[in-house]
């Protein structure tokens, strides 16, 4: 996942995605299931945020490779790990905008905001209100 993440900012989405892939087959494994402990709670949260930036990854891998439906699905796979983390919620907006879909965009940064108003109380950050601008056209 670290070296995915590298190679994502330095710009080489293909080597990205080959090393973000295997890290969501084995991230997407349950840990221990059935059994209860602090510990293994705790590891669990460790590895949902993992599998959370393993998905931020491919898709915006797959977005710099103009795969705009592997990029969309990843997107809504790491809104599924972690609602309230915007960059999911942007991933599918871009996602939808590169494809050519702009109500799908404009769908997707409202859900974005709704999600954190009414869960949250909070706005969406600067980032995520220009997206959505730019996704109104």
């Amino acid at each position: 996942l670290d070296r995915a993440e590298g190679a994502l900012r330095n710009g080489d989405p293909r080597a990205a995605w080959t090393d973000a892939a295997p890290a969501s087959a084995v991230l997407r494994r349950r840990f221990l299931p059935g059994f209860d402990a602090p510990w293994a709670d705790q590891r669990r949260a460790m590895l949902t945020e993992r599998l959370h930036r393993t998905w931020l990854v491919l898709a915006a891998a797959w977005l710099e490779c103009d795969d705009t439906t592997l990029a969309r699905s990843a997107a809504r796979n790491a809104i599924e790990t972690d609602p309230y983390h915007e960059e999911g919620h942007r991933l599918v907006v871009r996602a939808e905008l590169a494809s050519g879909n702009r109500p799908g965009a404009v769908r997707a940064a409202a859900e974005c905001r709704r999600l954190l108003r009414d869960d949250l109380g909070v706005d969406p950050s600067q980032e995520t209100v220009e997206l959505e601008r730019e996704a109104l056209g």
